[in-house]
């Protein structure tokens, strides 16, 4: 199966997939954590 063409690419294409999600699942909240944490800020200074 992954000798041929096509079981490469599908694998290649899993494996693309896992990362961009993991790697949204990492960086979505993480920008979302900075942008409250400075509307907080905003809102405590005055």
């Amino acid at each position: 199966m992954f000798s041929s063409p096509i079981g490469v690419f599908y694998l290649f294409l899993f494996l693309f997939i896992f990362l961009y999600v993991r790697y949204l699942n990492v960086f979505i909240p993480y920008r979302g954590f900075l942008l409250i944490s400075r509307y907080y800020g905003k809102f405590q200074c005055h």
